[in-house]
């Protein structure tokens, strides 16, 4: 999930962060409001899931 504002607003559990966790996303990530650092993390958020993340593989999606 990607929220916009400040990363200081999820220091406090939230709401809306602890229903995402609970409901099963992978990551939260705050978006900056900043044109830069928004850049900094697309890249960054690229970097992770094309580059270090590892896809499931096929056997997780067959059915027991």
């Amino acid at each position: 999930m990607l929220h916009t504002g400040d990363r200081d607003d999820v220091i406090e559990p939230r709401d809306d962060l602890l229903e995402c966790y609970r409901g099963g996303v992978n990551s939260y990530i705050t978006k900056p409001v900043n044109l830069s650092l928004f850049e900094e993390t697309v890249k960054q958020i690229g970097k992770y899931w094309l580059g270090f993340n590892l896809p499931p593989p096929e056997a997780a999606f067959e059915k027991r």
